[in-house]
C-alpha cells in the first residue's frame, strides 16, 4: 500500500492540477496537511457524481487522497471543501 505521505503528494498535485493551480507553495501546503484530521474518523462517506454518497471500505486514509468530497454531515449535505 502507498504511504500516507505519497498519497498526500498525489492528492496535492491532483487537486492543484484540476484547479489549474501551479504554485508550488500551495501544492506544498496541501501535501503537508493530513486530510483525515479535518474530516473525522473513517470509514467515510464520499460524494459520488450520481448524487449520493458511498462509504469507503475502511478507515484507511488512502481513500481520502482523491479529488472527492467527503461528508462532514451527510444529512445536511455538508461536505469537505476543495480549492
Amino acid at each position: 500500500m502507498t504511504s500516507n505521505a505519497a498519497a498526500r503528494t498525489f492528492y496535492a498535485r491532483l487537486v492543484a492540477g484540476n484547479a489549474g493551480v501551479h504554485d508550488e507553495r500551495i501544492i506544498a501546503a496541501f501535501e503537508s496537511l493530513p486530510r483525515e484530521k479535518f474530516v473525522g474518523p473513517g470509514p467515510w462517506q464520499v460524494f459520488a457524481l450520481s448524487g449520493g454518497y458511498i462509504e469507503t471500505p475502511s478507515d484507511d486514509p488512502a481513500y481520502l487522497y482523491q479529488d472527492v468530497l467527503v461528508a462532514i454531515s451527510k444529512d445536511r449535505r455538508l461536505n469537505s471543501e476543495e480549492f
